[in-house]
């Protein structure tokens, strides 16, 4: 999982607005028999889905990412609003899961939000929760939709390559969360056409904490 700060990495270069649909080079006429490559210098933009491929070659963050150590953080400027979003969207270009700590509560949905807009579709928010992770916890519905997102993330495939991004306020991110094992004990699936002992289901409703 790759982590960047928003710190003093050179900064950003401003992303052109949604409603262009190119960039253009300087407007000077390509020489004769260079047509081909005064297209290449093109970055055709279709939609929001290819900016972040713009961003990635503009900054060159593949080759800070490349440069770096692995264990080394990264720190870049100009990462406010909309364009927190569009850094961590690129970033999947270069590792398939990201990891975005916010300063505020509400930024976590905001910023899934955008995520989703520049083409990543798995994008999930921790919500923060009032609860401190006991048995009376699960009545409190933000901690049942922190289980929620713990849930997808256990059920997707450690081995996959396609982006995930989790977003979360930095006090949600600390919160305990259960164990594991303790969640998969605390998971039960039942299906149409089951046959269950009630006495069982209820002592298993009793151990979750209901």
């Amino acid at each position: 999982m790759l982590t960047a700060t928003a710190a003093s990495h050179p900064k950003l270069p401003d992303v052109p607005p949604a409603a262009k649909t190119s960039t253009k080079t300087p407007s000077k006429s390509a020489p004769k028999g260079r047509k081909g490559s005064a297209k290449a210098a093109k970055i055709q933009l279709r939609s929001l889905d290819d900016v972040p491929a713009v961003l990635d070659a503009a900054a060159c963050i593949g080759a800070a990412i490349g440069h770096s150590r692995r264990d080394a953080p990264l720190a870049f400027s100009g990462v406010w609003g909309g364009i927190r979003g569009l850094l961590a969207a690129t970033l999947t270009r270069h590792t398939p899961h990201v990891l975005v700590l916010l300063p505020q509560a509400v930024d976590a949905d905001i910023v899934a939000g955008d995520v989703r807009a520049f083409g990543i579709n798995d994008v999930v928010a921790l919500p923060l929760s009032a609860g401190d992770g006991t048995g009376s916890s699960i009545r409190d519905a933000d901690y049942a939709a922190r289980l929620q997102v713990l849930q997808s993330l256990r059920a997707r495939d450690s081995d996959s390559l396609e982006p995930l991004v989790v977003t979360a306020y930095i006090g949600a991110a600390i919160q305990r969360v259960p164990s594991v094992d303790r969640l998969t004990r605390a998971t039960r699936k039942l299906s149409v056409g089951d046959e269950v002992d009630p006495a069982e289901i209820r002592r298993w409703l009793a151990e979750a904490g209901f």
